[in-house]
Formats: structure tokens, sequence, C-alpha cells
């Protein structure tokens, strides 16, 4: 269960065969005839949304299988229960930075961005260190799997976390065919574009987006000639940075883009710089609903499963991402006993979606 101030979420294990489940969420205690209507949902999973701070809910779930002769439906599962989070005192916020201050390591390196447009609503989120916590463990994720981390920009020894408002609206945004350019310019002309950085852009709409995509990083390969931000679409700043979520999961995806992956030589690469080999990979691209995963066992996502396109595969001639510049440490070079362990929420589990490279 992921639990939030104002959500909750249920995720259980998929039925065989199911085509849809059937939720029914109420707060613990309502009486059969006060309860809300029943909600469908195609995948093994429901959220709660807009509940009071320490709210306790009660939810019962059971799956649907449409077939030609109707709708069949299985049994009622016993009564889940989540509670809610209590309204957190207020957080320490820091003094904002407004803009790249002095580095403290040497190389390329990524440095992360909060991003409102001129009419978004400040959730402060570089203040109060969820941007920063986020990268943190996108990192420290990648450094579970892989045994190296990736080189971040620091200042006092903590992510240097920028803000940039933007000059131009959110539909103004939205609204242009290159809508990301916007973002881009503004990077380029408030920041300059340094030769050693990535930035890794967290990019808020309050209240949904009309943007289809979920990432997005320039063409080119990070360290070997390319610019442009790795860039997270975020809606919701309560999910950020509570573990290895969906946003950190879309960080990982798009910090690969910038690397380089996944080249047209590789054998199981399709358009758009993904692959399309395994549903669990980092990089997949295929059936967005993603059958057949099991929130049971924790395949969040596989780095290059086979390292035969983008990590790992030594084709001659193919740019590996392993050779990026953006790596401290070799490959494998930390022991696993020296490796951080990384909480993965059920939001990391969601199909990774991104735009354009």
């Amino acid at each position: 269960m992921e639990v939030g101030v104002d959500f909750l979420v249920w995720t259980w294990n998929p039925v065989e065969a199911a085509t849809g489940y059937e939720a029914h969420a109420f707060p613990a205690g309502t009486p059969p005839s006060e309860r809300p209507p029943l909600l469908v949902t195609l995948e093994p999973t429901f959220r709660a949304d807009g509940l009071e701070p320490g709210s306790v809910m009660t939810i019962f779930v059971r799956a649907i299988r449409d077939t030609a002769g109707g709708r069949a439906f299985g049994p009622w599962s016993d009564p889940g229960t989540g509670t809610t989070l209590t309204s957190p005192s207020a957080p320490t916020l820091e003094a904002r930075s407004m803009r790249d201050r002095p580095d403290e390591v040497h190389g390329l390196q990524i440095h992360p961005i909060y991003v409102i447009p001129s009419d978004g609503r400040d959730w402060e989120v570089d203040r109060d260190g969820r941007v920063a916590r986020s990268l943190q463990i996108t990192v420290d994720w990648l450094t579970e799997r892989l045994g190296r981390r990736l080189r971040v920009d620091t200042f006092n020894g903590e992510p240097d976390v920028t803000f940039l408002q933007l000059d131009v609206t959110k539909s103004q945004v939205e609204d242009s065919p290159e809508s990301t350019d916007h973002i881009w310019d503004a990077i380029r002309e408030s920041r300059g574009s340094s030769e050693n950085k990535i930035y890794a852009v967290y990019y808020s709409v309050e209240g949904g987006s009309d943007l289809y995509f979920a990432g997005f990083t320039l063409e080119g390969v990070a360290g070997l000639g390319a610019r442009g931000p790795a860039l997270v679409v975020m809606t919701d700043a309560l999910e950020l940075g509570n573990g290895l979520g969906w946003y950190e999961a879309v960080m990982a995806h798009e910090l690969f883009h910038a690397m380089g992956a996944v080249q047209g030589c590789a054998p199981n690469h399709i358009v758009g710089k993904h692959v399309d080999d395994d549903p669990y990979d980092l990089m997949y691209a295929g059936d967005e609903r993603r059958l057949g995963w099991d929130p049971e066992v924790n395949r969040a996502h596989a780095v290059d499963s086979g390292n035969d396109d983008y990590y790992g595969h030594r084709i001659p001639g193919c740019v590996d991402t392993e050779d990026s510049p953006l790596w401290i440490d070799p490959p494998g070079g930390l022991p696993a006993a020296l490796r951080p362990q990384v909480r993965v929420l059920p939001s990391a589990l969601r199909p990774i979606r991104c735009w354009r490279h």
C-alpha cells in the first residue's frame, strides 16, 4: 500500500484471466446504504484521492472477466484498510537557489532544476528537499541494480537544486507544437548551456496536464555531443521523493536516453529510441497495460534485459551507456554489501511513457 496525506493506493495480486477489477472503497464504518458506487479498474490497483489527513478507509475488490456469454464476477476479497497520514508539520524550507552554484565535483554531472510555468502553483519542492531526495533515490536505485553511481552536481554535499519560473503560462507550453522547447530555451537563457551538465528537470503542473508525455530528452548522446534536459512532468508533488515511485523511474528512463539509449543498431530497438523485448525493461515501449506484472516480484524495471541493447552490449560502433562519462565507478564496482537498498513503491510498476527523443 502507498500512503500519503490525502491519498491511498491499494495494489493486489492479479487474478489469472481477469479482464478488470471492481473496487468498493469508503470511509471505515460507513453503513451499506451510504457507501459510494462501485468503481472498475483495468489494473490490479486502486487509488483514492482527495481524502482528509488521518482518514481510515476500507476497500473490497473482486475480479471481473468479460466473456462471450457476458460478464462474470469473482468473490469479494476480505476487507483491506488504510489510513492517510496526518498533516505533517511545516517542512524546513531552505533558501531558494536561482542559479547553478559552484561545482564541488568535476566531470559530466546531473544538475536538477525545479520548473513551473508563469501561472503555476509553486510547491516549493526544491526548498523542502523533495527534488533532491527524488534524484538521489533514482541514482541510488541504479546503484543498487548496477553497482555504480551517477555523478550529481552538489552544493554542501547535497544535490544542487535550482529553481526556474517560465515566462510563459501552462497553456502556452502545452499549446506549442514543440512544447518542451519553452523549457529548454528558458534553461539556456537563464543558466547557460554548460558543457558538463545534464539537466534533470522536474516540471510541475497542478491539476493535470494536456501534455501526453511523462519524460523527454533531446536527440543525442550526453557527453558525446548532446545537450538537453531529462524532463519529468509532475502532476502530484506528494508522490515525489518518498521512494522509487513513477517519477523516479521516469527520471531513470530519461537519464538513459540522455546517455544515448537506445541506438538503432541495438537488436531490439524500436522507433522512439526504446526496446520491445521485455515489458519490464526500463526502456521498454509496448503494450501500455503490461499484462502479467506481479507486484510481489521486485521487478519495477530491468536495466537492459540480456545486456544486448543499450548497457554492456559491446556491439562495435554502437553507443553503449555503460561507457558514459556520467558514471563515477567502473561497471559493477560497488559490491552488494555497499549498495543502497531502495524502497520500491507500487507506482514504480506503472508503464513509463515518454514523448519524443
